[in-house]
Formats: C-alpha cells, structure tokens, sequence
C-alpha cells in the first residue's frame, strides 16, 4: 500500500518530506505528462509525490469533490 500526493513543486516537496525525517528512494519518473517520486517515511511507509497536469486522469483535482464523496 502507499498513499500519492500532488503538489505542484516538486523539488520543494522533496525537501520537505526529507526534513520530516523521510528517504527518497526513486528517481523522478515522467508519469502522463507529470513527474513522481517515491520515499519511505521515517515508520518506512511508501509515499508517492507527484506533479500532474489539472486535466490528468492521476489528479485528485479531478476527483468530484476532491475525492471527498
């Protein structure tokens, strides 16, 4: 299991997720016109940080309601 999030700088997510104690273990992969890494926070859970485009299907901002029905 691993939870994804967008944000919409990459390199400034990365940083903050390294100073929250977490480990990048991927290189940025082009994902559907966007880029995503991946990290084990400091319990080793696999977080995902993507970059997507507003109209990519990955986007919670297409999700009704942002995902929250």
């Amino acid at each position: 299991n691993m939870i994804v999030l967008d944000v919409t700088d990459l390199g400034e997510a990365r940083a903050l997720f390294e100073r929250a104690g977490g480990t990048i273990v991927t290189d940025p992969v082009d994902m559907d016109s966007g880029q995503i890494i991946f990290g084990r926070d400091p319990d080793t859970n696999l977080i995902g940080l993507q970059v997507a485009p507003t109209d990519a299907f990955v986007s919670s901002r297409n999700f009704k309601n942002n995902g929250m029905e």
